[in-house]
């Protein structure tokens, strides 16, 4: 009579992992591919890296802006 695996909690380790610009999201992406230590079960993670810090407003333009706002005044 086979036998099947004690109750465990899956301990992952890090297979493989990939980067590629997905044109959809507009982001580089992260497929990583886990796999358990014990009974071999896989899962993917897929993650959005950010492409760094948004850029900066010209303050000149927010100047002009609450100039034009009050100038009636």
């Amino acid at each position: 009579m086979a036998q099947g695996l004690r109750k465990h909690r899956h301990c992952y380790y890090e297979v493989n992992s990939k980067y590629y610009y997905d044109n959809h999201r507009s982001c580089m992406v992260r497929n990583t591919h886990y796999e358990c230590m014990i009974c071999g079960h896989e899962y993917h993670e897929v993650s959005e890296l950010s492409q760094g810090p948004p850029k900066e407003k010209s303050k000149s333009s927010v100047l002009e802006k609450n100039k034009n706002r009050h100038r009636h005044c």
